[in-house]
């Protein structure tokens, strides 16, 4: 009986739809959200941390891969995943050119860059004491890497939140999406230029301004700069977890 009556719930859930209320959908976060979804269609009431998403365990090939990957360094290491699957959520490239530079002319640092290997052929400028990683990893073996980073930034994407599910410090920026919806709720700040259209990611990305792109092309690099070091103070390094 409890199970039959399981299966039948379960296929409520799957075939009967329920009113959506899209204001509070964008006002709340993700996983927080389907929580009460879910709760409301089928009465069942999830358990545990909803505050981000989670990632499969390292396993060790994983590890070894990335070692030859991420060599050990004093440096400080920031991961950085400049490409999206929009491009309206991307930074410009020269944005995270101006920052680089500035960032390695004050600091003795190194950047990680991670993406699929959809994001190799992609314009992006990187100095030869950087390490391009994209295209090259699996996602356990990028979420091991964002693991033994000390930082990430990066736009709304799927390595943001596998930065939050390792409890890497980021830096996440938001435009045509919004950040009250996606962003992690722990252990990520967020810059956003919000616009009379934002987020447009329900009807289009970039569909009311001719993908012209403001909300994401307004963001400077000096401004990175400000909310970085602020992020830094807010979460200072920590020892590297064991791996």
């Amino acid at each position: 009986p409890v199970r039959a009556g399981l299966e039948h719930k379960r296929k409520l859930f799957m075939t009967n739809s329920i009113p959506l209320d899209v204001e509070e959908s964008e006002e709340i976060y993700f996983n927080i959200y389907m929580a009460k979804v879910m709760e409301k269609c089928i009465g069942l009431k999830l358990q545990g941390d909803l505050t981000h998403l989670y990632v499969a365990e390292t396993t060790a090939e994983d590890k070894i891969t990335v070692d030859k990957f991420l060599p050990k360094s004093d440096k400080l290491t920031i991961a950085i995943a400049p490409f999206s699957s929009t491009r309206m959520k991307d930074l410009p490239p020269n944005t995270y050119k101006a920052f680089i530079e500035k960032f390695h002319a004050k600091e003795n640092c190194r950047f990680v860059i991670i993406g699929g290997k959809s994001d190799v052929q992609k314009d992006f400028y990187l100095p030869a004491e950087d390490i391009d990683l994209r295209g090259k990893t699996s996602m356990t073996e990028t979420a091991e890497i964002l693991r033994r980073s000390d930082y990430f930034i990066g736009s709304c994407s799927a390595p943001l939140h596998m930065a939050a599910a390792t409890k890497t410090p980021s830096l996440a920026f938001y435009g045509p999406t919004s950040p009250q919806k996606w962003a992690p709720l722990n252990y990520c700040n967020y810059i956003q230029h919000k616009q009379d259209c934002s987020p447009c990611d329900r009807v289009g990305h970039g569909i009311f301004c001719n993908e012209e792109n403001i909300c994401m092309k307004s963001i400077t690099a000096e401004e990175i700069l400000t909310a970085f070091e602020k992020l830094r103070k807010q979460y200072p390094i920590q020892p590297i977890q064991s791996v």
